[in-house]
Formats: structure tokens, sequence, C-alpha cells
């Protein structure tokens, strides 16, 4: 829950436009924001700017490693399934008990009726 996802979209300025970043909308996360809970994800990176530029200005980054990334998804996938089994598991009980106190209901409407039948 600690960790949100977002859309961007990558800066097109001339400042990075050589770092080759897809165009359009993206989907993933925010390193600075997963860096503070999974640190060993995020990796700092440079790129050396525009190199026809005459002072070309160094450009550092923070990425994620999304491959990384995926077997910690799919522990939280497979944590969640346990939950939802036992969950599952838990209305399957509640089900049983109020089929049980409907059926005891109707034993007891019955037994009132042949009583009220008795006393008249």
């Amino acid at each position: 829950m600690q960790i949100k996802t977002r859309s961007f979209t990558y800066k097109r300025t001339k400042e990075f436009e050589t770092m080759g970043f897809p165009m359009g909308t993206q989907f993933g996360v925010i390193a600075q924001e997963l860096e503070e809970v999974f640190p060993n994800l995020v990796v700092n990176g440079s790129h050396p700017g525009d190199i026809n530029d005459e002072n070309p200005k160094e450009i550092t980054y923070k990425s994620v490693k999304y491959v990384e990334l995926v077997p910690i998804a799919i522990k939280a996938i497979q944590e969640q399934q346990i939950i939802i089994e036992q969950l599952q598991e838990k209305i399957n009980q509640l089900e049983t008990k109020n089929s049980e106190i409907d059926q005891l209901k109707a034993e007891l409407e019955k037994i009132k009726q042949i009583l009220e039948l008795k006393t008249k």
C-alpha cells in the first residue's frame, strides 16, 4: 500500500531529447517513492547530455529495476490469495450457519403453530 502507481509522460525538452524516452503516457512508479520502501530496487544513473551541445550538461536520474519488482508483486498476490481463500471459507461457514438458523426458525414456527392449535 506504500507504493503508488502513476501515469506520467517524460519531459520532452531539448535537455532530455537525447535520452530516448518513449512518447505518450507511461505507467509505473516514482523511483524516489519506491526507494523509501525498497531502496535496492532503485538505481542512480547519469546521461552525458546532448553531445552536439558545446557544453553538454550531465543529467542525473533515478530509475526503477522493474524486473526485480515483479517477484515482489507476485508474492503480494500470493499472500492476498491466501487471505481471500480464508475469508471465503469463513463466508461459507457463515452461510452454513445462517442456513441452519433458518431451518431452526422454521421448526420453531411449526412448534409455535402446533402449540397454538392445542391451546385453542
